[in-house]
């Protein structure tokens, strides 16, 4: 939306996860918009990514270990998007300043040796 100048961006941008915002905002949020856009969203990743699987046991782990996997890539020194990577259009400095989609966890710490070790076990290999 930022790269087509898209005014429903502000809109796009609140934060109504919490119920009692979701109905404040329920005048302006065009439903039928949103889903068509998440389904875009949805394929272009289903058509340009690819995925790698870790069984985390316990979601205290999950946690942990996503937390150091952001924090290993948005401190890596070679880890660059590409020249046309669509965060260069985020309305979030965070997300165009870190090549990453996330904003919490890019300061963590990263990954030691050993978590690496640890997480490479938990592949989850087809």
């Amino acid at each position: 939306m930022k790269q087509d100048n898209d005014p429903y961006l502000d809109i796009w941008e609140l934060d109504t996860t919490a119920k009692a915002k979701k109905e404040l905002y329920a005048n302006i949020i065009d439903r039928e918009f949103e889903q068509k856009l998440e389904k875009r969203i949805s394929e272009y990743i289903q058509t340009n990514f690819s995925f790698t699987l870790f069984e985390v046991p316990t979601k205290e782990e999950r946690l942990y270990f996503e937390a150091r996997l952001i924090g290993t890539v948005s401190r890596c020194e070679e880890c660059k998007p590409s020249d046309n990577w669509l965060g260069s259009y985020s309305p979030k400095d965070k997300i165009k300043q870190s090549g990453l989609w996330n904003i919490m966890e890019l300061y963590s710490a990263p990954l030691s040796d050993e978590e690496l070790d640890t997480l490479s076990s938990m592949l989850v290999r087809n």
